[in-house]
């Protein structure tokens, strides 16, 4: 019956949501499997805008199906059977991916294993120092080479305070080089003063740095109080982070109005009397969805290349969507609205690569898919509200949609605000970022300084000393 075919259709249409659902998870991490940061936002963008041009598969389908005359059913079937070959491609790949990321994990770890292996060894070997031994052993070298000095001389050797002076050099040479500064957790300095009796001192001094020589993961700002980078954080403490509950609010309500406008697009149309054309501007509204792929190397250009960068693009996603609502409130003209599918086919690019190529940015890898995730989840369950402003124009102002497209333009307004917050958030990181940087290069660089002038600092001494023999 036709009560049991509108149930079907409700089958159908919760389908294809949970199908658009793992479309954008799947966009993310395809774009995560890319090396560079600039390339995993491209991928995400890429793939994003290819889901807008799909729509050109109802023109190419529809063109089949009358040159062929072939059923409808058939045609469908067809398409059905390329999925499942589209499909099936990808889940080969994913099982190929997942099989060499799993081995470079196990790579990595064992990486690891061996750099702390090689580092206990070394402490141990700072442990087991006697100087008592050191001194015995040094010692066994002077007697050989006073021996070879009185067998090639003739003459008996003189001992004087440079073996003791040379006996103190090597000790701390041997104390320097069981201490590598490399691999401890303090950088040492130090300091020769040289006079006519070839006296020479060490002051060593310590200053703690990160543990094992690692990147710093966080920094004190003015008002000393220590930010931490949000990707460095524990997934629950990234998910509920003010950057990412701003993108979430902005996602929910630009993705609500996006939603709202593709759902009533043939009604709203309508009342403007698109029937009258044999519903010519919806076939146009859906054709010109693909024009966004013109609007990928603007995008590109915004965030990567420009000083915009995502701020500027949240910006401008605000600025399209007030665009597209005040032609949509402002004419009956048909032909005008055409423009407004430009601009919304716009709005929609922006809207997806943006949001989801900037989870990346932010978050670790082990938690982007949960904040993409997070986000389809937050926006499909708001977008429930949209039932209430189809009821509104459809039976309240009978068909009319001036007052439900009126209230999702005003939407837009804070999202200025909202938008303007997460740059603030963005600035913060970025100026995190820096400052980590600087001092990774600082350190690095202390480190390779000291460590050379430690090393120079106790061959000094024995070279003088040999020399003096």
């Amino acid at each position: 019956s036709a009560t049991q075919v509108h149930w079907l259709y409700y089958i159908a249409f919760s389908l294809f949501g949970l199908l658009l659902y793992g479309t954008s998870l799947m966009t993310v991490e395809t774009g995560l499997v890319m090396d560079t940061a600039k390339q995993q936002r491209m991928v995400i963008s890429l793939l994003n805008t290819l889901i807008d041009a799909g729509t050109f598969a109802f023109f190419f389908l529809h063109l089949i199906q009358t040159s062929t005359q072939a059923s409808f059913v058939l045609v469908l079937g067809v398409y059905l059977g390329l999925a499942v070959l589209s499909f099936g491609g990808a889940a080969v790949f994913w099982k190929q991916t997942i099989r060499l990321m799993e081995h470079d994990q196990q790579e990595q770890q064992h990486q690891k294993e061996q750099h702390l292996q090689l580092q206990q060894e070394q402490e141990q070997a700072c442990q087991d120092y006697r100087p008592d031994e050191t001194r015995i052993n040094i010692s066994m070298e002077v007697d050989s080479i006073k021996d070879s000095t009185e067998k090639s001389t003739g003459k008996p050797y003189i001992e004087t305070e440079v073996v003791t002076e040379e006996l103190s050099a090597q000790e701390r040479q041997a104390i320097l080089i069981l201490n590598n500064p490399s691999n401890s957790n303090h950088t040492k300095r130090f300091s020769n003063n040289n006079n006519n009796n070839s006296n020479h001192s060490t002051n060593t001094k310590s200053h703690p740095i990160d543990e094992a020589s690692q990147t710093p993961t966080s920094f004190s700002s003015d008002s000393n109080k220590e930010y931490l980078l949000i990707r460095n954080r524990t997934p629950r403490k990234q998910l509920s982070s003010t950057q990412f509950v701003l993108l979430t609010i902005f996602f929910v309500i630009q993705l609500g109005r996006n939603t709202f406008v593709m759902a009533t697009a043939r009604e709203w149309l309508r009342s403007l009397g698109d029937d009258q054309y044999q519903h010519k501007y919806v076939l146009l509204f859906t054709a010109l969805s693909a024009v966004s792929v013109v609007g990928l190397p603007i995008f590109v250009w915004i965030i990567t290349d420009s000083r915009l960068g995502y701020h500027g693009a949240f910006q401008c996603i605000n600025v399209l969507g007030i665009i597209h609502g005040v032609i949509q409130l402002s004419t009956d003209n048909l032909n005008v609205q055409v423009i407004g599918f430009c601009v919304f086919s716009f709005y929609r690019c922006f809207l997806f690569s943006t949001c989801f190529s900037f989870l990346p940015v932010f978050l670790s890898g082990a938690t982007v898919g949960r904040g993409a995730g997070i986000l389809n989840f937050a926006a499909s369950f708001f977008s429930l509200s949209n039932l209430g402003l189809v009821y509104l124009g459809i039976e309240v102002y009978d068909n009319d949609f001036f007052v439900p497209n009126l209230i999702l333009t005003c939407a837009m307004i804070p999202c200025i605000g909202i938008a303007w917050w997460m740059g603030r958030c963005i600035q913060q990181e970025q100026k995190a970022l820096l400052l980590i940087d600087t001092t990774t290069n600082t350190t690095t660089l202390t480190t390779t300084t000291t460590t050379l002038h430690a090393q120079e600092s106790a061959e000094e001494p024995c070279r003088n000393s040999s020399h003096k023999t």
